[in-house]
C-alpha cells in the first residue's frame, strides 16, 4: 500500500513538472509583423532654376525726356584740316567733341558718314557713354584716295531716335586732307565745282558782313574792348579767301594756294605784328558769329586786346559743299 502512494505521488509529480514545462514552451498566439525592406530615402535633387540670372546689359538709364542734345566742336586729335597723305594711306581720323547738352550719350547715340568722300570708312560709329560737359574723342578709319586732290568727308551726330543734332552753329564735322604733294587739284574736290581763275565768281552779301562786324563790336563793348574798324587792306584778304573756300569747296585757313592768313595780309600791303582768322560755312551771320563764341579759340580771336582793326569776307557758291563761306582776318598794325 505505501509503495502504491509513492508512486503515485511520484507519478502525480511528473504530470506536474509535465504540465509546467508545457506552458512555459507555449507558442505565443501574436505572430509578430512581417519584416518590412528598409527603403532609403528618395534623393531630393534640386534641379537648376530655369530663370535666367539677370546679367548686366547694354540698356542706359531712363533719361529725362525733356533733355536735350547738343555737342561742341573741340580739336582735331589727329590729321588737322589739309593734311597731306600718299595716295592709298590708312589713316585715322579723330575728333574731340564736348557734350553741350543735358542728354548723357551712350551706344545708341552715332557718328553718321554724311556726304562727301567715305574714304573706305564704316558708315556708322557708335559713341562711348558720356555725361554732359564731358569730352569724347571719336575716331574714324579711313583710307586715302588714289589719286591727287583734296578731300573732303562731312560727318553728323545722331541720337537714339536717329535725330541729328547740332554740333555748335552747324549740323556736322568734316575731315579734309590733301593726297600727293600738297597741290589741290581742282577738278577733285568734294562736291565742288572746277575753280577756273576768271570764271568762279560767288555773290557776297554785305548785309552779313555788315552784320558780323556790329555782332563783334558789341561783344568787344560787352568785354570792355575798344571796337574794330574795318580796314581796306584786311578786307581784301578776308574777300579773296572767301571766294578761294566757295570756288574750291574747302573750309580752311590754309589756301588753295597753300597760302596762310599772315602771308594773305602781307600779299595786300598790310604790315602786320600781329593777326588771326576765323572763318565758317554754311549759315547766316548770326550762326557763324554763335558759333564762334561758343569755341574757344575763335572767341579769343573776337575778344583779343592785340587787334584793332578787321577785314570780314562772304562768298557764296550754290554748287560748292557748304554754299556760303566767312572769313573775318583780325590784325594789328
Amino acid at each position: 500500500m505505501k509503495i502504491k502512494l509513492k508512486y503515485l505521488f511520484f507519478l502525480t509529480t511528473i504530470l506536474a513538472f509535465t504540465t509546467a514545462c508545457s506552458r512555459s514552451v507555449d507558442i505565443p498566439t501574436e505572430i509578430p509583423p512581417t519584416e518590412t525592406a528598409i527603403i532609403p530615402p528618395t534623393l531630393e535633387v534640386t534641379l537648376p532654376s530655369t530663370k535666367i540670372p539677370a546679367t548686366p546689359t547694354e540698356i542706359p538709364p531712363t533719361q529725362d525726356p525733356d533733355c536735350t542734345n547738343e555737342a561742341l566742336f573741340i580739336a582735331d586729335v589727329t590729321i588737322p584740316d589739309d593734311t597731306v597723305l600718299s595716295a592709298g594711306e590708312a589713316f585715322v581720323k579723330t575728333w574731340r567733341i564736348q557734350n553741350a547738352g543735358t542728354c548723357t550719350w551712350n551706344k545708341s547715340y552715332k557718328l553718321v558718314f554724311s556726304s562727301g568722300e567715305q574714304m573706305n570708312s564704316a558708315l556708322t560709329v557708335s559713341l562711348s557713354e558720356t555725361p554732359p560737359d564731358e569730352n569724347l574723342d571719336i575716331s574714324v578709319d579711313l583710307v586715302a584716295p588714289s589719286n591727287n586732290g583734296s578731300f573732303t568727308g562731312i560727318y553728323q551726330l545722331q541720337n537714339a531716335q536717329g535725330e541729328v543734332f547740332n554740333i555748335g552753329a552747324l549740323d556736322n564735322i568734316w575731315l579734309k586732307i590733301v593726297v600727293g604733294d600738297g597741290a589741290v587739284s581742282p577738278t577733285a574736290t568734294a562736291g565742288g565745282p572746277t575753280a577756273v581763275p576768271g570764271v568762279c565768281n560767288p555773290d557776297r552779301n554785305a548785309a552779313y558782313e555788315s552784320e558780323i562786324l556790329t555782332l563783334i563790336n558789341n561783344a568787344r563793348a560787352n568785354n570792355g574792348l575798344s571796337a574794330l574798324s574795318l580796314n581796306s587792306q584786311l578786307q581784301a584778304a578776308a574777300d579773296a579767301h572767301s571766294k578761294d573756300m566757295a570756288c574750291n569747296s574747302l573750309l580752311s585757313h590754309t589756301g588753295s594756294d597753300g597760302s596762310s592768313v599772315s602771308s594773305r595780309v602781307a600779299a595786300q600791303g598790310y604790315a602786320a605784328s600781329y593777326s588771326v582768322e576765323n572763318i565758317y560755312a554754311g549759315g547766316t551771320a548770326q550762326d557763324a558769329f554763335t558759333w564762334w563764341m561758343n569755341d574757344q579759340l575763335h572767341k579769343d580771336a573776337i575778344l583779343d586786346t592785340r587787334v584793332s582793326e578787321i577785314g570780314i569776307g562772304y562768298a557764296y557758291l550754290g554748287t560748292s559743299t557748304y554754299g556760303g563761306y566767312f572769313a573775318v582776318d583780325f590784325a594789328g598794325p
